[in-house]
């Protein structure tokens, strides 16, 4: 059974709080690894280049392709 693509709503959502919510880095890469979100997946979109934002839409992007939402559940 195929799973359906995370909604564009709730994804948004999740950016937005992710963007809002980490005033640092660090905290925001815990809260990652502790989602179950591999480091090569972190590492991928270092600090200095990606904003949180874009991180995260990039992350969700790249989890919901995969269809691995067992850890954007998580």
């Amino acid at each position: 059974m195929k799973n359906k693509a995370l909604n564009f709503q709730i994804k948004e959502l999740m950016v937005n709080l992710a963007g809002s919510c980490f005033w640092y880095w660090g905290e925001f890469h815990s809260f990652l690894g502790s989602s179950r979100v591999s480091t090569q997946l972190i590492k991928k979109y270092p600090k200095g280049t990606y904003s949180k934002y874009d991180v995260m839409r990039n992350i969700l992007d790249e989890l919901d392709s995969k269809q691995n939402h067992e850890v954007i559940q998580n």
